[in-house]
C-alpha cells in the first residue's frame, strides 16, 4: 500500500509508517513480553482478571438481627 503512493514530504511519509506500524503491525503480531499473545488477547484478560466484582445485594434489617 505505501510502496504505490507518493508522498509529499518526508514528514509525511514518515507519519504514514508510524501510523502502519503502531496501528497494524504491533497490534496484530505477538509480543513475547506478554506471553507471545497479541495486545488485543493480553487486554481482554487482563480486563477480565481486574474487573469489580458485582457487590453482594442488601441484606434486610431482620436477617442482620437474626443472624
Amino acid at each position: 500500500m505505501y510502496h504505490r503512493r507518493k508522498w509529499k514530504t518526508r514528514l509525511e511519509a514518515r507519519n504514514a509508517v508510524i501510523d502502519f506500524i503502531e496501528r497494524r503491525y504491533n497490534r496484530s503480531r505477538p509480543h513475547s513480553t506478554i506471553g507471545n499473545r497479541i495486545p488485543a488477547e493480553a487486554m481482554e484478560s487482563f480486563y477480565a482478571r481486574t474487573a469489580p466484582k458485582p457487590a453482594a445485594p442488601a441484606r434486610a434489617a431482620a436477617d442482620l438481627a437474626a443472624a
